[in-house]
C-alpha cells in the first residue's frame, strides 16, 4: 500500500469518526475531527496534484459522512459530482443533511 492509499484509509476513518461525534453533539470533538480530516486531505494533496483524485471513489461510499467530506474536499476538482452528492445528502434525515445544505449554500454564495 502506497502513502496515498494509507492516507485515503485514514481519511475514511476520520470522516466516520466525525459522523459519530457529530451525532453525539460534542462540538469540541467535532472541531478536532474536522481538523484531522483537513490535515489528512492536505497530506494527500501534498503528495502531488493528481493524488487527491484517490478520494474520488469515496463520493459513492456507503457512509454519508465520508461522502460529505469527500464532496467538500473535491468541490474544486470534481464540482459536478460533488454537488450531486451534496444535493443527495440534503435528502437524508439527520445532521448530514444540514451540513450538506450549508456547504451548497456557501458554494452558491461563492465562499467555497
Amino acid at each position: 500500500m502506497n502513502r496515498a492509499e494509507e492516507l485515503a484509509k485514514m481519511f475514511v476513518a476520520e470522516a466516520i469518526k466525525y459522523g459519530k461525534v457529530r451525532k453525539s453533539g460534542d462540538s469540541r470533538l467535532m472541531d478536532k475531527q474536522s481538523e484531522m480530516i483537513s490535515k489528512v486531505a492536505a497530506e494527500i494533496g501534498a503528495l502531488g496534484e493528481n493524488e487527491i483524485n484517490i478520494l474520488n471513489e469515496f463520493l459513492d461510499y456507503e457512509n454519508e459522512f465520508v461522502r460529505l467530506h469527500t464532496a467538500l474536499i473535491l468541490l474544486k476538482t470534481e464540482t459536478n459530482k460533488s454537488v450531486e452528492v451534496l444535493t443527495n445528502l440534503t435528502k437524508v434525515r439527520g445532521p448530514v443533511a444540514v451540513e450538506a445544505r450549508i456547504i451548497l449554500s456557501e458554494l452558491k454564495k461563492g465562499n467555497l
